[in-house]
């Protein structure tokens, strides 16, 4: 992935939403850029350096998941078959730990 940077993507609903707690006004379709990645560990998973302008001088660190690459993009395919099985592993994780917790 480092190799393709920068990286063309769109934030999710939750990323928006999250932009929007910390002042950070942030469109549906406004074009964000992942600058770097850098990988989070089993918890965390792949990290992403994202800015939203060519001037800004501080990015936002943010998970895969929370955006959304542009289908004409080489790493779209992959990309996206990674956020499918991230997101399935989080289910499981979440079931187990329910499980754990529970009575």
């Amino acid at each position: 992935m480092q190799a393709g940077l920068p990286i063309e993507v769109h934030p999710t609903k939750a990323f928006i939403h999250s932009m929007r707690e910390n002042d950070i006004k942030i469109k549906p379709k406004q074009i964000l850029r992942i600058e770097n990645v850098l990988y989070l560990g089993d918890e965390g998973g792949i990290g992403c350096e994202v800015k939203w302008s060519k001037n800004q001088t501080s990015a936002v660190i943010t998970s895969l998941t929370q955006v959304k690459v542009q289908s004409k993009h080489p790493l779209a395919a992959d990309i996206r078959a990674y956020k499918t099985e991230r997101q399935k592993r989080l289910a499981q994780i979440r079931g187990s730990n329910a499980k754990n917790n529970c009575c």
